[in-house]
């Protein structure tokens, strides 16, 4: 639907025969194909090509456009919504919309300094509008209000400023030069990005990633009693459909029975069945590692088992919209199995429902058959759409006077994470996007040893079930990268803090650090030199958490885990690497061999191993300022 024969009128026709010439469609329920918006129309209603659930504008106001800009920016938006940039080809509707949006506030400022085309447009113009946005803070009502712009936030509202540019071939008001002088794309707009060591996605802590999921698992159990009740009223008002859609939540004999036999009115079993909702949104975002618009694509049946290479692996089946250039594409994600329970609940409190979503559709489609008027066929078509999606979703909300169900949106999703958050006591930033850096760091860490906390709802992941997870086309790919980059940065921060010049280390391969730190060329180095050389070191070799130390070996042949339980084969391995996190283990290594040494029924032999363990253990900790001889004096007092 996007590229329609009917476009190409648009550029070949005078101005004047332009406006009735359509722009967007919507297909009827009956097949058919209409016109939704045509050029001329005050709105550009982008409704039946967005799919993600979690796109929150689909129209475009051109009448919030200033008076003189408004030929300029329809025949913008339609050449970018038919050809876009060069080398970029057609965009998401998505994509349009939002260039949109952020084109309106750079043609309002021009409007005030006096330019109202974009042939009179000048580097000198964009280069004072990049200023004013960085200088400028956000007036929109919000929890930003006041704040200055995110980097990102620049990024969407710069990046519009040189889109006439791009498409100057396709439009009569054409800039005669770019808005960014000879710099071309990457102009002042552009800003560092940093080192790639250091996320900009928070992550959350493990004491909050523990008091959050402790939280949820109270809520869930819980969960039974408060979901029977909730079958039990929907089915008692299922009973009084009688074909028809009531408009009415629950009536008064409903609403009575439950408060006398079990002390509750509705709108509180209501309450509790969200906070249901959240503590499943929470876990599923964390477990699962799927973006917002994923988790919100899932519908009931999506938790399925198969058997792989003799193992049995769960999954979740859902929809990617942010990676695919039109639509959406059916994707699975690796999930533990706790997962299903999790889907169990959501599919019971969706059951309850059924009935009465199949008879809101059955009501607008008759609304639809008696309606004359275009433009309110459009509206039922996309509502029609929204609702039959909507009622096989798993995650939905409600919406108008008759409560039909449709997908929930972005923000009822973050306010049911909103009630995690609050009931565990912890200021924290909760969003699907922070749940989707923790679950990669937590798969990273297991993977490499070091992951105590919900260890077992991590434990189908390893680095051999990540190559699996990557090979197989219909699973997330963007899940295996977030969990490459996450381990990629998370050597990178760990070599970044050994190549620190007053950071003690120990161990063969920790001593072959502190030496090269200590060269002139090293420590006339800058930070951002070591991170540099951190970043490349990562790429370079694998490291591996024993807990008792960091293996950073890359020889064949290796130790073949002698290490795990001789802690002292990495005492004298060429690739140990002791930081100050493993000292107390080497402490108390250190008191059991001085016990075996004053124990003289031990015998020789053991005092002897003793002895070469404590002096290996010795060599360990003199780097920490921990000296064996002063061990020795403590535990003879």
């Amino acid at each position: 639907m996007q590229t329609h024969e009917y476009l190409e009128k648009i550029f070949k026709a005078e101005p004047i025969d332009r406006s009735k010439l359509p722009v967007t469609w919507f297909c009827a329920p009956d097949g058919s194909l209409r016109v939704l918006s045509r050029y001329g129309d005050d709105v550009y209603d982008f409704r039946p090509y967005l799919q993600n659930p979690a796109q929150q504008s689909y129209q475009l106001d051109i009448m919030a456009v200033p008076e003189v800009w408004r030929a300029s920016f329809r025949e913008t938006i339609v050449a970018y919504w038919h050809f876009g940039r060069s080398k970029h080809g057609a965009p998401k509707a998505s994509t349009v919309v939002n260039a949109g949006i952020a084109l309106i506030p750079f043609l309002r400022w021009l409007t005030t300094i006096g330019v109202h085309r974009f042939s009179d447009l000048q580097p000198i113009h964009a280069a004072t509008y990049a200023l004013h946005v960085k200088t400028t803070p956000i007036k929109v009502k919000g929890k930003r209000q006041g704040e200055q712009r995110s980097e990102r936030g620049l990024e969407n509202l710069l990046g519009v400023v040189s889109l006439a540019w791009d498409l100057r071939e396709h439009l009569r008001d054409a800039p005669t030069k770019s808005p960014w002088g000879d710099r071309g794309g990457q102009t002042l707009h552009s800003q560092s990005r940093g080192s790639r060591i250091y996320a900009k996605t928070p992550c959350l802590e493990e004491h909050e990633v523990k008091a959050l999921f402790d939280v949820c698992e109270g809520v869930l159990k819980q969960a039974e009693h408060y979901l029977g009740l909730w079958e039990i009223l929907h089915n008692r008002r299922n009973t009084h459909l009688k074909g028809g859609c009531r408009t009415a939540i629950y009536s008064y004999h409903e609403s009575r029975w439950l408060q006398r036999s079990h002390g509750m009115t509705p709108r509180a079993l209501t309450g509790k069945v969200h906070e249901v909702r959240g503590a499943i949104a929470f876990l599923l975002g964390l477990l699962v590692g799927q973006r917002v618009s994923e988790l919100l694509s899932l519908e009931t049946g999506c938790y399925f088992e198969r058997e792989e290479n003799g193992q049995i692996h769960s999954y979740v089946k859902g929809k990617t919209y942010k990676t695919r250039n039109e639509g959406c594409e059916q994707t699975e994600w690796l999930a533990p199995p706790y997962v299903g329970r999790l889907i169990s609940f959501l599919e019971r409190i969706r059951a309850p429902l059924v009935p009465r979503m199949q008879a809101g559709i059955v009501e607008l489609e008759k609304e639809w058959e008696q309606t004359s008027d275009t433009s309110r066929k459009a509206k039922l078509s996309h509502h029609i759409d929204q609702v039959k999606r909507g009622s096989r979703a798993l995650f939905f909300s409600y919406l108008g006077r008759r409560r039909a169900t449709v997908i929930m949106r972005r923000a009822e999703f973050g306010r049911l994470l909103g009630l995690v958050r609050k009931a565990s006591g912890i200021n924290c930033v909760l969003a699907p996007h922070v749940l989707r850096r923790t679950f990669a760091v937590m798969v990273v860490h297991n993977c490499n040893g070091d992951l105590r906390y919900l260890r077992k709802h991590f434990q189908h992941w390893s680095l051999e079930t990540t190559a699996l997870y990557a090979a197989n086309e219909t699973r997330d790919q963007g899940v295996t990268d977030a969990i490459a980059e996450e381990m990629l940065r998370s050597k990178a921060e760990l070599i970044l803090q050994w190549l620190d010049p007053g950071y003690p280390l120990a161990g063969p391969a920790g001593e072959h650090f502190v030496r090269t730190r200590a060269k002139p060329e090293f420590r006339a180095s800058t930070l951002a030199d070591r991170e540099k050389l951190a970043c490349s070191l990562a790429d370079g070799f694998d490291v591996r958490d024993t807990g008792h130390s960091y293996c950073i070996y890359q020889g064949v042949p290796s130790c073949g885990g002698r290490g795990l339980y001789d802690a002292r084969a990495c005492a004298e391995c060429d690739g140990a690497v002791i930081t100050r996190r493993e000292v107390p283990i080497w402490r108390e290594m250190a008191k059991q061999a001085l016990k075996i040494e004053s124990k003289a029924d031990c015998g020789p032999s053991a005092q002897q191993v003793a002895k070469r363990s404590l002096d290996a253990i010795g060599e360990i900790l003199r780097p920490f300022g921990i000296h064996i001889d002063d061990l020795r004096s403590a535990s003879n007092e």
